[in-house]
């Protein structure tokens, strides 16, 4: 099967198709949600960015993984969408205009999947952290330690990334050779679905799946624990001074007791930072599922819409993607206190940059 064709006799199109008013309107809204989450996003990543956030811990590394597929998945879809509403036939048919739609095309769908990925590698790291505490699991066979999970992340990148690609298959590119070398992509009309078929697979139903079950461990194993209140008073466990004198210390008894309450105060924090990554990792998971199972359908359901209702569906759908891109920041901000505390530290920052700019502009007016 031949994916690229030459011909000799196409035919000139003069203006080409306008999308209709219904996909126009759903254009428009992914440019302005799509838009909106890529400064959030790029936001999110400065904070994380940040030299003090190195506080937030093994986290840290996660979200920002997540945070930049998530910018190159929204800057893909305001390209695609952007040309879909500005971009006339004539010029779009041009070699390197047609090169770029093909790549961008490729690249959303590769850093769709990706992302999707990232999210379930993160839930499974955290869902095996709480369900095996660090006192009860062999290090050296733990697959989510920092390298095995940098070398997982990897093979998923190069794994989506190439089923992104693969889809060209759907495609039909036709070279107008009488045209001077014009590049029209139409839909195949081939059967053959199991590239599709195999990207769908990859992309939405294995991590929809495994997101609801290891979302639903989670959430048992934190109603079991009855820890689903954090301790946020000042003088908590975990602040408290303890009261040591020296010949306590000498005693053998009271060193013992001072151990045990040091012993005690770390294991006290600990299980708050746990706890506080948990719930954050549970509503990433939970958003995750809310906003993408809507794709699962769309693609189940796909012969019992008309093709061209089919692809505006398909349009509207991933505007929800873009919107848990946005959810997932607001996440960070309501969940993780390092977020909130380095968000207004940036913010303080450019304020002051921007009064000074201010100062020294009205200083060389007068």
């Amino acid at each position: 099967m031949s994916f690229v064709t030459f011909k000799n006799d196409c035919v000139a199109i003069s203006g080409g198709q306008k999308p209709s008013t219904e996909a126009t309107y759903i254009y428009i809204l992914l440019v302005v949600v799509s838009s909106w989450a890529l400064v959030m996003g790029i936001f999110a990543l400065v904070v994380l960015t940040r030299r003090r956030s190195i506080r937030m811990g093994s986290m840290r590394v996660n979200l920002m993984t997540l945070t930049i597929f998530e910018i190159i998945l929204n800057i893909s879809i305001f390209y695609c969408i952007l040309t879909r509403l500005t971009v006339s036939a004539d010029i779009a048919e041009r070699l390197v205009v047609a090169l770029v739609n093909i790549f961008s095309f490729c690249v959303l769908q590769g850093s769709l999947c990706t992302r999707n990925w990232i999210i379930t590698l993160i839930a499974l790291a955290r869902c095996v952290a709480i369900t095996r505490p660090m006192a009860s699991r062999l290090m050296s066979t733990h697959l989510f330690r920092p390298k095995p999970l940098g070398c997982l992340t990897v093979l998923c990148i190069l794994t989506g990334y190439i089923l992104g690609f693969s889809r060209l298959v759907e495609m039909e590119i036709t070279i107008c050779q009488n045209l001077d070398k014009r590049v029209r992509l139409t839909e195949t009309t081939d059967p053959w679905k199991f590239p599709r078929y195999t990207y769908f697979i990859f992309q939405a139903a294995l991590p929809i799946i495994i997101l609801f079950i290891s979302t639903v461990i989670m959430v048992t194993v934190l109603l079991r624990a009855r820890v689903l209140t954090i301790d946020t008073r000042e003088n908590n466990q975990g602040t408290k001074r303890i009261k040591c004198s020296p010949s306590q210390l000498r005693n053998s008894s009271g060193a013992q007791h001072t151990r045990m309450c040091a012993e005690k105060r770390v294991n006290y924090r600990r299980a708050q930072n746990q706890l506080r990554a948990t719930r954050m990792i549970t509503l990433l998971a939970a958003t995750f599922i809310i906003f993408e199972s809507p794709v699962f359908f769309c693609v189940v359901l796909e012969h019992h819409f008309e093709r061209a209702h089919f692809r505006s569906v398909t349009w509207a759908v991933k505007s929800l993607v873009v919107l848990d891109s946005c959810a997932n920041v607001f996440i960070y901000v309501l969940v993780s206190k390092r977020f909130r505390q380095e968000s207004a530290r940036l913010l303080n920052c450019f304020l002051k940059r921007s009064r000074r700019s201010r100062r020294s502009a009205s200083d060389i007016m007068y």
